[in-house]
């Protein structure tokens, strides 16, 4: 099933916080996974854990965090290397990262998200991380 978009930790957090200063970003975050087809990643499952068991003003307990995470394991999950990560560190930067060989672009395209990361723009591998060279 293709997927509109990736959602990160931060916004399964916001969608699982009970404390009262967060109740715009709670509900901002629900909206926004009620309104799109999305997949995730395992890292951010993960982090996911880490943060609503221990890291939150009212953390969860083991037991809600891992149901949640039950049911997100059923979404698209898409794997993490180095290539993954140097096109989103490209992305939030705003900088042009290009990752070009078909390995790469089967392991980003394996969750079937419409909107990819890589675009096959340049005829050679290469990571460009400056956008001015």
């Amino acid at each position: 099933m293709p997927v509109e978009a990736f959602i990160d930790t931060n916004i399964f957090v916001y969608s699982v916080s009970s404390h009262p200063s967060e109740k715009e970003k709670r509900d901002k975050a629900r909206e926004l996974l009620g309104a799109v087809d999305f997949g995730t990643s395992a890292q951010v499952l993960g982090e996911f854990y880490v943060t609503a068991t221990q890291k939150i003003a009212e953390p969860l307990s083991e037991a809600q965090a891992l149901h949640f995470i039950a049911r997100l394991a059923r979404l698209p999950i898409v794997g993490i290397d180095a290539d993954l990560v140097l096109q989103a560190i490209a992305l939030k930067t705003g900088a042009s990262c290009f990752v070009l060989e078909r390995r790469h672009h089967r392991r980003c395209t394996q969750a079937r998200c419409r909107n990819h990361l890589l675009r096959r723009s340049r005829p050679r591998t290469s990571v460009r991380l400056n956008p001015s060279n």
